[in-house]
């Protein structure tokens, strides 16, 4: 396995340009060499925005290998367009967690927060490829009073076989930025695509047999993966567990 990077060479970066908003930065600045590197290795890439205002700061040289030439301002749109149709409401609830979570650090002075999720986005080539996310949100003054965010893109594909479920985290503990071992992906709600599909139909308020006609399945089909969602994820009732996933903005 690649030597991981120590996620506090990403925060260096931001604490050592932020000043100068993340301009006229030098390609072959020590840092910046050092992190274009090892990223080359460990098959990552992060950017730096501002998510009060909605921009894309600064790239690091692996997003243009990916995406090809599209502009950083473009990115919002484009790595929407480019997720998996399978991922795409998952990826609208990140984007609206993200920027909730940023308008709530904004309004209340909240230091530092992260939000990880992995999803499959289509690089230049067309290939899907499976991502981590991880982003980490920092209030600051300097260049302006704004949340600023650094985050780090690593093409997960090799790191764990996921074939259901999906890693999911937003909150205060920073053991969540780092590198994407197994274990941090394993982390989080995993469940099955079907099951994911039976418990979006429960927030939208449907029951067992509205879900049934809806998805082309059995009533006894739909009870069986109640049971076996209630018994994953040690909740006693859907009610409970739906609003623990709206929380967390799972939903």
């Amino acid at each position: 396995m690649n030597q991981p990077i120590d996620y506090d060479l990403f925060i260096r970066f931001f604490e050592s340009y932020e000043s100068k908003g993340f301009k006229n930065i030098d390609p072959a600045a020590p840092l910046l060499a050092d992190l274009e590197e090892k990223m080359a290795v460990t098959k990552q890439f992060f950017y730096i925005a501002d998510l009060i205002q909605l921009r894309i700061l600064f790239v690091s040289n692996g997003y243009f290998d990916f995406f090809g030439q599209v502009p950083p301002e473009s990115y919002a749109s484009a790595v929407f367009e480019a997720s998996h149709p399978d991922n795409k409401q998952r990826h609208s609830v990140a984007r609206t967690k993200l920027i909730r979570l940023a308008q709530d650090m904004f309004n209340n002075q909240w230091k530092r927060m992260f939000l990880n999720s992995n999803l499959r986005i289509k690089n230049v080539h067309g290939n899907y490829i499976h991502l981590m996310f991880q982003g980490c949100l920092i209030l600051s003054e300097i260049p302006y009073h704004s949340v600023f965010m650094v985050m780090v893109l690593t093409d997960i594909t090799e790191i764990a076989k996921i074939k259901h479920g999906y890693h999911f985290y937003a909150g205060p503990d920073e053991s969540f930025f780092r590198f994407p071992d197994h274990q941090l992906l394993m982390t989080g709600n995993v469940f099955t695509k079907r099951e994911y599909e039976i418990i979006n139909c429960i927030s939208d308020g449907l029951d067992s047999e509205q879900i049934a006609e809806k998805l082309f399945l059995s009533v006894h089909t739909v009870k069986t993966h109640r049971k076996n969602i209630l018994h994953k994820t040690g909740k006693r009732t859907t009610h409970e567990l739906v609003i623990e996933l709206r929380e967390r903005g799972v939903i």
